[in-house]
Parts: structure tokens; C-alpha cells; sequence
């Protein structure tokens, strides 16, 4: 089925004009992204964060943007894996203790980025034979 000559014009005009949105916000991208690459890799801590398995420049700038660069907030490393969602939960009762993962997790509250952080993590471990 065709449209008019008129209506197919309009409407291939309409798909250039989308295409070249599409091309703008294209490089746009390239160019935040090299930015990105240019300003982490720069930061001190950048060694640190891209050591962790599953952790490159992309996601380790945005771990680092989410846990911020001031290393006295948090106490310990416990305290870090807690807020990322990685340390184990503990559950008493009497006298009975249990240790599992942290499963519920990917609540609302938990960002992508730590989600991200912790599939990558768990998918680039190697796991016991």
C-alpha cells in the first residue's frame, strides 16, 4: 500500500530530519563517553576501582560517581560491601545464627549501577569446581 507522492516526500523528510537527531545524539555520546574515559582514568582511585573483576572504565566511573571519591565514608571495608548490597545478612534466632546473600537486594532503593556492579562481579568470579 502507497501514500500519495506528496504524503511519502513529507514523510521521507520527516525521517531525515529524525536520522540526523539520531546522528547528533550519536556523537554526542562518543564525545561524553572519550570525556568520561579522560576524567576517570585520571582519578586517583581509578587503579583501585578497575581492579575489582567485572569493573571497567564505563561501570567503574559510575560505581564511583554513586560511592563518591571520599574514602573516610566509610569505616571499613564491611561497611562498603554493605552499602553496595555484597555483604552477607545475618539472621539469630535463639540459638540458631544464619549467613546468606543478600537476594532481596534489587530493591527500588539499590541503583543500577550497584546492581551492575555485583552481576559483573559475580559473573567474572571463577566458581569452585
Amino acid at each position: 500500500m502507497r501514500q500519495s507522492a506528496a504524503v511519502e516526500d513529507a514523510m521521507g523528510l520527516q525521517l531525515l530530519g529524525l536520522v540526523g537527531q539520531l546522528d547528533a545524539l550519536c556523537r554526542t555520546l562518543e564525545r561524553l563517553e572519550q570525556r568520561i574515559d579522560e576524567m576517570f582514568t585520571a582519578h586517583p582511585d581509578a587503579k583501585i576501582v578497575t581492579s575489582v573483576p567485572g569493573l571497567g572504565v564505563q561501570l567503574g566511573a559510575r560505581l564511583l560517581a554513586e560511592i563518591g571519591d571520599d574514602r573516610g565514608r566509610f569505616a571499613d571495608a564491611r561497611a562498603l560491601r554493605a552499602f553496595a548490597g555484597a555483604a552477607p545478612v545475618t539472621r539469630a534466632s535463639g540459638k540458631s545464627s544464619f549467613a546468606w546473600a543478600r537476594l532481596t537486594a534489587f530493591c527500588r532503593r539499590d541503583s543500577f549501577g550497584r546492581r551492575q556492579c555485583r552481576l559483573n562481579g559475580v559473573r567474572t568470579v571463577p566458581q569452585a569446581p
